[in-house]
């Protein structure tokens, strides 16, 4: 029984001693714990503004500012900067909560090796847990405070009050958008949804191929390299290097080409169209005696039978003074091609007769573009 009560407060001692050195380890976990969540909820604040589309107030520098104050160009560079910065943190947010973890798991190893015992590292754990709620809710508040000033200073900013200038401006800009840019002077129904297809996509629209251009760009590129391979001065010293050089070329452009070939040539090509838009192109297209045109003004597009086309094209004709001409082209060209020829010989300039032909003309060929006028909504006149 003595001996008992001798040991005892020997362990007990000893105990409190490993407990004390263990106070310092516990202090690092409690301040590297508060920091890791500190870092998730800055994490969590900068990808909400991210998604937003907002800039903290720590973004916004003097020297930015002095930027966006010039032109839209410097606000839009000073935007772009901001993302970048933005972007940036987030990265070296990231790799610090990385490094926290690590030394959280350092620590956990060291305050193992004192052995104080089961029960007082889970109530260590729930302690540490405890601290880590509290500590969350706090950065969450503070945090989400500041995101919605952020927004309210965002709303302010777009809810200015505008001007009359700016009304009108904008009203001028609302008719533009709303104004119609196909009309239909056919007698056969198409619908809103196609007029307003024709509308945006344009005259001009090109669809994207289907399957990459391999043979056309092989093709393309040959006749190119054989133009280099055939540029070859008539008289120079070194012709023989200069062609050894031009042949060099050609095949460097060569295997340029065919590595690119080689890897692209089964790539799916996106469709500028959706299914829908094809459907409703290829019904317009199978009308026969629907043309399309531009209009004689502006940018729109009129849709007209072909037969009332070609009535106006043949009354434009008859009203103009011209009258039909008979004779073939090489009959009406031959004249001034006999006057060529021979100011050619006269000045003596070393061609031969198939030569001739590359200097020579070719009958004129004028497009008549009948004009289409848009109807009037006063008169409905087209």
């Amino acid at each position: 029984m003595s001996e008992s009560i001798h040991h005892r407060p020997k362990s007990f001692v000893q105990y409190r001693i490993r407990r004390e050195q263990a106070q310092a380890t516990i202090n690092q976990l409690l301040a590297i714990s508060k920091k890791v969540t500190n870092i998730k909820a800055q994490i969590n604040f900068l990808m909400r503004c991210k998604k937003l589309n907002l800039i903290p107030n720590g973004l916004n520098r003097r020297f930015f500012l002095s930027i966006s104050n010039f032109s839209q160009s410097g606000k839009r560079l000073c935007q772009r900067f901001q993302r970048k910065l933005l972007l940036r943190i987030l990265s070296d947010k990231h790799w610090m909560l990385n490094k926290c973890d690590r030394k959280l798991s350092l620590l956990r190893e060291e305050l193992e090796t004192f052995n104080l015992g089961s029960r007082f590292y889970v109530q260590t754990d729930q302690m540490i847990a405890n601290k880590i709620t509290r500590w969350k809710r706090e950065d969450n508040k503070r945090l989400s405070q500041k995101l919605m000033k952020l927004m309210a200073k965002k709303n302010q900013h777009l809810t200015k009050k505008i001007t009359r200038e700016d009304q009108d401006r904008i009203q001028e800009a609302k008719e533009i958008c709303n104004r119609k840019l196909v009309y239909n002077l056919s007698d056969k129904q198409i619908p809103k949804e196609t007029e307003e297809l024709v509308g945006r996509l344009g005259l001009n629209f090109q669809f994207t191929l289907r399957k990459f251009p391999t043979i056309e760009v092989i093709q393309a590129t040959e006749l190119c390299c054989q133009k280099i391979e055939q540029c070859v001065p008539m008289v120079s010293t070194d012709r023989e290097r200069i062609v050894t050089l031009n042949k060099e070329r050609a095949q460097r452009i060569r295997n340029i080409v065919v590595t690119h070939v080689q890897r692209y040539h089964n790539i799916n090509i996106k469709p500028n169209t959706t299914k829908k838009e094809r459907k409703r192109l290829k019904e317009l297209r199978a009308q026969d005696d629907l043309i399309k045109i531009p209009a004689d003004k502006g940018t729109a597009t009129v849709f007209e039978n072909e037969s009332n086309y070609v009535t106006k094209e043949q009354d434009q004709i008859n009203a103009m003074d011209v009258q039909r001409c008979y004779k073939s082209e090489k009959a009406i060209i031959r004249h001034v091609r006999t006057r060529l020829i021979e100011a050619f010989k006269e000045m003596h300039m070393g061609l031969l007769e198939k030569e001739y032909s590359r200097y020579l003309v070719t009958a004129a060929e004028l497009s008549l573009q009948i004009k289409t006028h848009k109807p009037n909504d006063h008169d409905n006149y087209p």
